[in-house]
């Protein structure tokens, strides 16, 4: 809506309202240049087709992706939270064969017994 500072509530949100701010991400949603300030700081930028907020940021190379009609955003939205969680799920395997591995008592070796 006009007349509130998009960024700034955003920036705020950032800083209060997330349970993990080093982990939790933000996706953004909009079509006009009063998204933009939003779009520069979130981790994932919806920004519908051919309006003033994808023009914006093609010309400054924020990565977005591009939607036509709002009704496709909740797909959208969750495509990228199962890419995200199934990003999660990988590093926390590595990690855990990681820890496994250098904590073996044989340097990392597996041992297979019969």
């Amino acid at each position: 809506p006009f007349g509130v500072e998009k960024g700034r509530a955003l920036r705020e949100a950032r800083t209060n309202d997330l349970q993990n701010p080093s982990t939790d991400k933000i996706l953004w949603c909009g079509d006009g240049s009063s998204d933009f300030p939003a779009a520069l700081i979130s981790d994932i930028v919806l920004a519908r087709q051919n309006t003033s907020l994808e023009k914006l940021c093609r010309a400054n190379s924020i990565p977005h992706r591009s939607f036509v009609t709002f009704a496709t955003v909740q797909e959208m939205a969750q495509e990228w939270i199962d890419q995200q969680q199934e990003k999660a799920r990988q590093q926390l395997q590595q990690e855990s064969l990681a820890t496994i591995a250098t904590s073996a008592p044989n340097g990392g070796g597996v041992i297979v017994e019969p």
